[in-house]
């Protein structure tokens, strides 16, 4: 089972991310508060403990690992969530709409290494269908489609 571990939101653009215990998913936007929400298909981010973990390795050099803060991280991998999937979370529903962070041509793991991190093929971005409250540990389940 696949269950919230930490809910972050950035209420002013280029400034640390908050923590929250729980938070409202609105519909066509994002999280309650959020100063990236909006349409279209990145509503919400969700990154697994196991790519953050990870992903830690990186810090070092990689540009976007203290900069990308997804707004749920989750048990296990983020890869368990399929591409055009739905999911409900607490009261609300998102589907996943979207795979790819970009990989920035300026970042010194990719220029020094010659890799790219984790984030471009696990960062999961979603819409969010049904509006509603999210809280920690409620859990993430595909609905039948």
């Amino acid at each position: 089972m696949i269950t919230i571990q930490k809910i972050q939101i950035k209420p002013t653009k280029k400034q640390p991310a908050s923590e929250v215990e729980e938070i409202e998913l609105i519909i066509d936007f994002g999280p309650a508060g959020d100063a990236y929400g909006g349409p279209g298909d990145r509503q919400i981010v969700l990154l697994g403990n196991e790519e953050i973990e990870s992903l830690k390795k990186d810090r070092v050099l990689g540009l976007c690992i203290d900069r990308f803060v997804p707004n749920i991280s989750i048990s296990g991998s983020s890869q368990n969530l399929i591409k055009g999937q739905k999911y409900s979370i607490g009261e609300a529903e998102i589907l996943i709409s979207n795979i790819s962070k970009k990989c920035h041509d300026v970042c010194r793991l990719r220029i020094e290494e010659k890799r790219i991190c984790l984030l471009p093929k696990t960062a999961r971005f979603a819409s969010i269908l049904k509006g509603g409250q999210i809280c920690i540990n409620d859990s993430v389940e595909l609905i039948s489609s």
